[in-house]
């Protein structure tokens, strides 16, 4: 019967493993692909840390304006997404940015429970969702259709 250590420890090395063996040493390239998508989340942050009463009025419905904020995280998520692709980007890999997108939603209206002035909305996180999906699809669409001519 084999031993086990409950010893290992994981090390940065251990994590940029996957990334070496696409880029090689190219730290660049990785940090390139997962910037767009990382500070597109603390704009959102910090977009919603905002106390309500301090919000600015903006001139389109509330509704449209996460639909559109969203579209856009998860374009960029696909644009990360692609950096841990081998040769091209896959279902599993638009389904994966489309977790992270709905999920950071949700992340986000909790935290919104937190900040004066603010409350968390289930319709906001709906247009969240529904924002990232039509992203994706439209992508998936574009690039399929690319593919396949």
């Amino acid at each position: 019967m084999a031993h086990v250590s409950l010893s290992a420890t994981v090390t940065g090395r251990d994590l940029i493993r996957p990334f070496r063996a696409r880029y090689g040493d190219s730290r660049l390239e990785l940090i390139v692909r997962l910037l767009p998508s990382t500070a597109y989340m603390v704009a959102i942050h910090l977009a919603s840390s905002i106390h309500g009463g301090d919000l600015p009025p903006i001139a389109v419905d509330d509704r449209l304006a996460h639909f559109v904020i969203y579209f856009g995280l998860a374009i960029t998520l696909m644009f990360s997404a692609a950096a841990f692709a081998r040769e091209q980007t896959s279902p599993r890999h638009y389904a994966g940015a489309g977790a992270i997108a709905v999920t950071y939603g949700a992340v986000d209206e909790l935290h919104q429970r937190f900040v004066p002035g603010r409350t968390p909305q289930l319709s906001d996180l709906a247009f969240d969702a529904l924002g990232a999906a039509c992203a994706l699809v439209l992508l998936y669409i574009l690039v399929e259709g690319s593919r396949n001519r």
